[in-house]
């Protein structure tokens, strides 16, 4: 069983930057005591940091093979040494997987990580490469660029690459950056234009005057006095503070029926009325 005890003299010489002492004494320590995760997780630390990619590929696939849970950071310099190697496509493939196993809590610290994919995406003609730009972009938009302008700066140092093509992808990134300026610049207008709509649409709310509904000058004792008077059956709602949809019942005003119009008496007939009245008169 390895303890950090063991680890130490390895370590030590890590953190001094005598990486070939340390995979020396890490070796030492595996005929000893038998390999382990951890050894292997160092010495390919080692061989990234000599900048012996194959080397770092291989062995830090062996220690991610003794992982029970994966460890993004294994992946990502693992993807990064098959991309000095010129595997674009392993590369895109290991750095993905990293992606995959960052929690995503996390992802707004990872421009490194998605800067890395962007630029493996681009070398291996990848087409989400513009899906993981804006991704990256929008978690970190300044750290995003800085990093991709610093890994095209190393690339071109490891690879050689030659000055007319560094000076052509260069001119490409510089357009990407003015590009990227510009789209946040929209996308800061369009957050300020929808803040101030809706400051507009809270400020219309507070102000609005929503008219009451009158209250019913009928208490439930005039109810039932109405009710007494009309006959009604209806209930009595409970106290509790609700409204009612029941209809208050209206006392009905009896119907006068309207006096029968006078018969039109002859001429005669009223002739005689006349003399009857006449004669009545004189006998008081």
């Amino acid at each position: 069983m390895i303890d950090n005890a063991d680890l130490y003299e390895g370590v030590k010489f890590m953190e001094e930057k005598q990486y070939a002492k340390a995979i020396v004494s890490l070796d030492d320590i595996a005929h000893k005591k038998g390999e382990c995760f951890e050894i292997y997780e160092l010495q390919g630390m080692c061989y990234y940091h000599m900048e012996d990619w194959r080397n770092a590929v291989r062995t830090l696939a062996t220690a991610i093979s003794y992982l029970e849970s994966p460890q993004p950071n294994l992946y990502q310099f693992k993807g990064l040494a098959n991309l000095y190697l010129g595997e674009f496509s392993f590369s895109v493939h290991d750095l993905f997987l990293a992606l995959r196993y960052t929690p995503v809590e996390t992802l707004s610290g990872e421009a490194d990580l998605l800067s890395n994919i962007f630029f493996a995406c681009v070398l291996a003609g990848d087409e989400r490469a513009h899906k993981i730009f804006d991704l990256g972009y929008s978690h970190c938009p300044e750290r995003m660029m800085d990093n991709i302008q610093q890994l095209f700066d190393s690339f071109f140092v490891k690879m050689n690459v030659p000055q007319d093509e560094k000076i052509a992808m260069q001119e490409q990134i510089n357009q990407l950056k003015e590009q990227a300026e510009a789209d946040q610049k929209v996308i800061e207008k369009m957050t300020a234009a929808r803040g101030e709509k809706l400051t507009a649409l809270i400020d219309n709310l507070k102000n609005l005057k929503i008219a009451k509904k009158p209250e019913n000058p009928l208490n439930y004792e005039a109810r039932d006095k109405i009710k007494e008077l009309v006959g009604a059956e209806e209930e009595k709602p409970e106290e509790q503070g609700e409204e009612t949809t029941a209809e208050i019942p209206v006392p009905r005003e009896e119907k006068k029926e309207a006096p029968k119009p006078k018969e039109r008496k002859t001429g005669k007939e009223a002739a005689d009325d006349f003399i009857k009245k006449i004669k009545n008169r004189g006998k008081k």
